[in-house]
């Protein structure tokens, strides 16, 4: 099998089918600080590329691999080839 590294980085300024859920997330019970705000954007990143690459056509394999040295992301597979994503979730207030 073909094992390839991609990165993806999302800038989301629509909101995809699962809005409501998406929203859900974001509204949660308010965080203590400023490190678990940072965890909870992640996640909503998280989810959202997963969202993406299913609609791409990949599977997910497994999600938040912890390895000796980190944390995979996210891993797909698409055919015989397994992808392994780093989800980078910016937080931005700027208006466009």
């Amino acid at each position: 099998m073909l094992l390839r590294n991609i990165g993806i980085l999302f800038r989301v300024k629509t909101f995809p089918d699962s809005y409501s859920s998406i929203c859900a997330m974001i509204h949660a019970k308010p965080m203590p600080n400023k490190k678990e705000e940072n965890k909870r954007i992640g996640r909503i990143g998280e989810g959202i590329a997963a969202k993406f690459l299913e609609n791409k056509g990949f599977s997910i394999v497994d999600m938040n691999y912890k390895i000796k040295f980190g944390e995979v992301d996210i891993i797909v597979r698409k055919g015989n080839t397994f992808h392994f994503v780093e989800v980078k979730s910016v937080r931005s207030n700027a208006k466009d």
